[in-house]
């Protein structure tokens, strides 16, 4: 079933679902100001668009002029090799960095040597042979993206300035018209103007772009995205009803921080050819930008990590501004509106449409349990864990009252979110079966050095409220059990190492799901059949009376959830995947990582242990190692990181 697309899906929904962001005001075009500074030109047009409304800071331009801006900001020799040093050290955090240089069998994708990638980046540096910082900070983000880990990325203050998009093409979808055929590839909103009432015209398949043969060019562009399977990455193209409900259109429509040319040209099976102009989107503040110069000193300037997000906080509480994200999630909580809107009556459903469960018209047996995230948040009322969970509760009890036999798990879209959501649902569905699932950590002297001066602290109260804010955390020994069930007793036990095919990890844990500081750690999180929930009704469906539905995009904590599902004995039934006759198709093409580490985390903990954990000599000693290099340059990692979270390193949910 690996071709059958999520087209088919998308065809069922007779209201218009292309959503309102691709309708563009006039985007400002590089034509006319060719003999202008390019940032400055985008500077004048922010400035204008503002004195017809002030509260208005979205813009969109041309993709060639943003281009052209970034390929005029000058790079600083002495600011990327801090930047490139800086991030090294933290490299040995990363749990498969070994196994990516030579990869094992079965694994799809081309090797990469990480930490090779980035000492040939800095020797470039030295050598002078980056032209700006656009082309130093590209390539430098398209070394850790080549490792096809959605764990493991970073977002960089250039990159991040602009977002391209081929807006005026909109999402594609691959749909086989008759379920029998292998799928087409079709404009997504000449696709979707067929259902409108009276319509009287047939769209034309899509048959090549920018010259090549449709298959071939999307296979090559898929490789831009984050998934970590060739299935997954093309999958990731399209348009789906679950991933615009969490405003993703796709990754032909966008891929964060690539660059898809000033146009993008399709020709159609029925022989026409049209060139469309991309564009890109920026909400920065550019004022003061009158060239290259002016935007690394707006947008680049080196400093502490801390100075950078007050000075990017500061410029835009300058002006007044609702982001679209906000808007739909204000829109999704008026009262009496689904937050799905182009799905079903729900029978129960979250307040920001991550999870809702549905019963299926026409089959008084089955159910549909739809998870298109484990994000338990909305902008108006932030975390909502136990109402996420409660959800699930009702539904399954409704389940059970209404005498459903069959349930659809459906997680098509879903990218992860809270990893102990993940263990919430399956302790719903599976009561009385503990968790049977097992992770490790890269096995690192910087862990060992973190976690053996952490415990001590914990255990002995000698760190003060830094540490002890720790409790609960990764390195806390108390939040883990061996694979028997057993508390791990201290560090070393822990820690090991294992040796797996030549490499060191911690020997395989467990989390304790019933540690009163795990729970005290995640918020307002208790997960289901633990400390005061440990009373669980009885399941409502046996393993076989339950199937999973991905589409590939499954990951992190979804992944996880899909592991516990698959060792209980739930089968999975997956749909996308790359157009072929015959072959499987993984069901979990995301990150098989859970839980992550930002740098920031890493950079603080270890100036912890290091700085106020130690004392002189062994400061000392420590001085010329990884994890001293973490706490006294940590910051240098962290001095370009543009508006997305802090760069992550990743721990794998087992092996």
């Amino acid at each position: 079933m690996g071709w059958l697309h999520h087209g088919i899906v998308a065809m069922a929904a007779l209201s218009s679902i292309i959503p309102q962001t691709l309708a563009l005001p006039s985007p400002i075009s590089s034509n006319a100001n060719q003999r202008r500074e390019p940032c400055a030109v985008i500077a004048q047009a922010q400035e204008e668009q503002r004195k017809k409304d002030s509260f208005a800071l979205k813009l969109f331009v041309e993709a060639g002029l943003a281009h052209a801006c970034l390929m005029s900001v000058p790079i600083k020799k002495q600011h990327a090799l801090k930047l490139v040093n800086g991030l090294l050290p933290f490299l040995e955090w990363q749990s498969t960095i070994d196994y990516l240089k030579d990869p094992p069998k079965g694994y799809q994708l081309p090797g990469v040597d990480v930490e090779g990638g980035l000492k040939k980046i800095r020797d470039k540096v030295n050598r002078d042979e980056y032209p700006n910082e656009y082309t130093f900070q590209k390539e430098l983000t398209e070394l850790i993206a080549s490792a096809h880990d959605g764990h493991f990325y970073v977002d960089l203050d250039l990159m991040s300035v602009f977002k391209f998009g081929r807006t005026e093409i909109g999402p594609l979808v691959s749909v086989s018209q008759d379920g029998v055929k292998l799928p087409e590839i079709f404009v997504f909103k000449d696709l979707n103007a067929t259902v409108k009432e009276g319509a009287k015209w047939t769209p034309s398949p899509v048959k090549q772009i920018d010259g090549e043969d449709v298959i071939d060019w999307l296979q090559k562009w898929s490789y831009n995205g984050g998934q970590r399977d060739p299935d997954s990455m093309y999958s990731g193209l399209f348009y789906s009803i679950p991933k615009a409900e969490q405003d993703w259109y796709g990754n032909f429509y966008s891929v964060t921080g690539v660059y898809p040319g000033a146009n993008t040209t399709l020709t159609f099976e029925n022989g026409t050819t049209r060139a469309f102009t991309n564009h890109a989107r920026t909400e920065e503040v550019f004022d003061g930008v009158v060239d290259g110069k002016s935007f690394y000193r707006q947008f680049c300037n080196y400093d502490s990590a801390d100075e950078r997000r007050k000075r990017r906080d500061n410029r835009r509480s300058a002006i007044t501004t609702v982001s679209q994200r906000e808007v739909h999630f204000e829109k999704r909580d008026e009262p009496g509106k689904s937050p799905r809107p182009h799905f079903p009556k729900a029978v129960e459903e979250f307040q920001s449409g991550a999870v809702a469960g549905y019963f299926v018209a026409g089959r008084n047996d089955a159910a549909v349990l739809s998870i298109n995230s484990f994000v338990a948040e909305d902008k108006i009322s932030g975390l909502q864990f136990q109402k996420f969970s409660a959800v699930v509760s009702r539904f399954l009890a409704a389940c059970g009252k209404a005498g459903k036999s069959k349930l659809i798990i459906d997680v098509t879209g879903n990218g992860g979110g809270t990893v102990f959501l993940g263990y919430d649902v399956f302790k719903q569905l599976f009561p009385k079966t503990e968790p049977n699932d097992a992770f490790n950590l890269r096995a690192t002297d910087q862990l060992n050095f973190v976690g053996t001066k952490v415990n001590k602290a914990l255990l002995d109260g000698s760190g003060g409220k830094e540490v002890e804010a720790l409790r609960g955390s990764e390195f806390d020994v108390s939040v883990y059990l061996d694979t028997h069930g057993r508390p791990r007793k201290n560090w070393e036990e822990f820690f090991g190492p294992d040796e797996v095919s030549g490499f060191k990890f911690t020997n395989l844990s467990t989390w304790n799901l019933g540690s009163e500081a795990l729970a005290g750690s995640t918020g307002e999180l208790t997960v289901a059949g633990y400390l005061n929930r440990a009373n669980l009704p009885p399941p409502v469906f046996q393993p076989a009376q339950m199937v999973l539905l991905t589409d590939g995009a499954c990951g992190s904590t979804c992944a996880l959830m899909a592991n516990l599902l698959r060792r209980n004995g739930v089968k999975s039934v997956v749909i996308g995947g790359r157009p072929r006759h015959a072959g499987r198709v993984e069901a979990v093409g995301g990150v098989k990582g859970t839980q992550i580490l930002r740098l920031d985390q890493i950079r603080s903990v270890a100036i912890q242990t290091v700085d106020e954990l130690s004392d002189n000599t062994e400061q000392e000693r420590l001085a010329k190692t990884p994890i001293g290099e973490v706490a006294r340059n940590g910051d240098d990692a962290l001095s370009h990181q543009g508006g997305r979270s802090q760069p992550s390193q990743r721990r794998p949910s087992g092996r």
